[in-house]
């Protein structure tokens, strides 16, 4: 099956026509950098360089060490002060503050989970559809109803859509939305999962031995691990029928695994004991599933291919429990300010550490990287210094103000369901689980 694109031009001609005129006065044409480069995102929520460099050390994270040898290195500023994972992965697709954006929080005062429909500004995939730029966009926070872009999108409410979804909930999850049965048909559930499956991730002995008690504590983690897998597979079989200037696909997991499972990993903190069975048996989890996510981002790497410009990214970094006059620290108290960001691929420098990079720069970097000017409200920087010299001029041509803003090209899932009950409180009960909401 090859996945058909709806060209978006006939919507937004006008808006299109003149982001095409001030390219062409920008003098981008034969001289501009080599946008023909595709590019991949790859999220990992949570992921923190104290533990990857650990993990990598002792040989157990490939990619990470390969993609930093290849390519720029950075501590990710994260929003401050701390703010939940819908709104940095919107500041980070946007390239805005939450004020500009609209997106503050896990839900809205309804205590409705936040949906598309309420961001306010343009994400880096509008303004390359209204461009014509093919692209995919998985999982990334915030994306349901499915918006049109110039490809296929699928959002972040899949792993919650089950039997019991409205046709409509299940369609709107996903564009175009006849691509459901397709999407529906890779996903991995996590009643798929078996136990001897997990057992990269725990001790499987003193998993049996303790029967019904051990399952019950890795319910979360084969859910988690389902979700990842998922998406993989989705990312995996699309890119293997279409050609795509921009590819971006996010997994959730690491951060999910780190809040459910770092009571074990550092146990003095909680006040578990060593010879607990339950640490013993999930001591492992969180770092291999650091392990897992390089397998994941490897995986990516192999069908990106070597011409690919790909950027790694995260929205804070992860400290885990600390104790304080309020008691043990869960939510985003177990947060870091600093996440990770790589970028490797052709025109990228190799080996280099950038001295600051903060999450609102990665949409106006990818913008530029895309052969597309800057616009004006934007609150993020192009991350110039991860480019070549000559790639770094080719860039000074779109880093004036000609455009004022792309916030017109924001796009809208037109007749699109909204989240039915049960799936609003399926995602507030997991929010609730993971320290997240009360």
């Amino acid at each position: 099956m090859r996945i058909a694109c709806r060209s978006l031009f006939g919507r937004w001609s006008c808006l299109a026509a003149g982001v095409g005129l001030v390219l062409a006065g920008s003098g981008c044409g034969d001289s501009a950098p080599q946008v023909e480069d595709p590019i991949v995102v790859v999220g990992f929520d949570s992921a923190d360089w104290q533990w990857i460099d650990r993990w990598a050390e002792e040989g157990k994270m490939p990619h990470f060490l390969q993609l930093q040898q290849e390519g720029v290195r950075a501590e990710l500023l994260s929003l401050v002060p701390p703010q939940k994972s819908p709104t940095i992965w919107t500041s980070i697709a946007t390239g805005k503050r939450p004020a500009k954006h609209g997106i503050a929080d896990f839900v809205s005062r309804d205590k409705r989970v936040q949906t598309s429909e309420l961001r306010r500004s343009a994400a880096y995939w509008d303004v390359l559809g209204a461009l014509g730029h093919r692209q995919a966009v998985l999982g990334w926070w915030v994306t349901y109803p499915a918006t049109p872009v110039e490809g296929v999108m699928v959002s972040d409410f899949l792993p919650y859509l089950s039997t019991t979804s409205t046709a409509e909930e299940r369609e709107s999850s996903v564009f175009p939305r006849e691509l459901w049965s397709v999407v529906d048909s890779l996903r991995v559930r996590p009643e798929d999962i078996r136990l001897e499956e997990l057992g990269r991730f725990v001790d499987l002995d003193l998993a049996r031995t303790h029967g019904d008690a051990a399952w019950s504590l890795l319910l979360r983690l084969r859910e988690f691990y389902a979700n990842d897998r998922t998406y993989l597979r989705i990312a995996q079989y699309l890119h293997a029928r279409a050609d795509y200037q921009c590819f971006t696909v996010y997994f959730r997991g690491l951060d999910m695994v780190s809040h459910e499972y770092w009571k074990y990993f550092q146990p003095r903190v909680s006040r578990l004991t060593e010879d607990d069975w339950r640490v013993r048996m999930l001591r492992g989890v969180v770092p291999a599933y650091y392990a897992y996510a390089d397998e994941v981002l490897g995986d990516v790497l192999e069908f990106a291919g070597p011409k690919a410009r790909v950027l790694v990214v995260s929205d804070h970094g992860f400290i885990g429990h600390r104790r304080g006059p309020q008691g043990l620290s869960i939510g985003v108290g177990m947060h870091r300010d600093h996440g990770v960001l790589l970028m490797a691929g052709p025109g990228l420098r190799k080996g280099a550490h950038l001295d600051r990079a903060e999450v609102k720069d990665i949409m106006p970097t990818l913008l530029v990287m895309s052969g597309v000017p800057v616009a004006r409200d934007l609150d993020g920087h192009v991350l110039g210094e991860a480019f070549e010299a000559e790639v770094r001029k080719s860039f000074d041509r779109l880093l004036g103000d000609a455009i004022v803003s792309y916030d017109a090209l924001r796009t809208h899932a037109e007749g699109a369901a909204g989240p039915s009950q049960e799936t609003n409180e399926a995602i507030l009960e997991q929010l609730r689980s993971l320290g997240y909401i009360e």
